[in-house]
């Protein structure tokens, strides 16, 4: 009987001792954390910018649009600028300018600014310079066509691209 008894007493030290000994074991890991640089942009809308015929003796008249495209964007990278240009359909003809302004206020983290009016060709143009940050909402894109009567007449169907790149 004192044996079992003995017996019992070595194997409750065990199992009282034993899980001390087991849980004050320790163990590490090395973690790593990757952020890649984001550049996300979206665009939509498809204006129609259509002049209409002057009175008698007037000029044509510009016509602008900034109500049917919207952008936004996310980036977490400083020094980034947006860039627009025609990337089919060619430069607009003799006679016809189109203009595009970027909206810029009220973004919803970072500082950026616009630059007001750019004549769009098939040369990237900035439109936009800042850093950091995001539009939150969307923001409107300001087309303006100015035509002269050196325009042929004729509907020109031009595809803008815009860009977020390092400045």
């Amino acid at each position: 009987m004192k044996k079992l008894l003995i017996c019992f007493m070595v194997l409750g030290f065990v199992l009282v001792f034993g899980r001390i000994a087991i849980a004050a074991n320790t163990a590490t890991q090395s973690v790593s954390a990757v952020l890649p640089g984001i550049n996300e942009l979206s665009a939509t809308g498809s204006p129609t910018l259509t002049v209409a015929a002057p009175a008698a003796g007037d000029d044509l008249a510009a016509v602008t649009d900034s109500s049917s495209s919207t952008y936004q964007f996310t980036t977490n990278q400083n020094s980034r600028k947006i860039t627009g240009q025609i990337t089919t359909g060619g430069d607009m003809p003799t006679g016809l300018t189109l203009d595009v302004t970027l909206t810029t206020t009220g973004l919803a983290s970072g500082s950026w600014s616009a630059v007001s009016n750019v004549v769009l060709d098939s040369t990237a143009k900035t439109l936009a310079t800042g850093g950091k940050g995001r539009t939150g909402t969307v923001k409107a894109i300001t087309y303006v066509l100015t035509p002269t009567l050196d325009a042929d007449p004729a509907t020109y169907n031009r595809t803008i691209t815009l860009t977020l790149t390092s400045t």
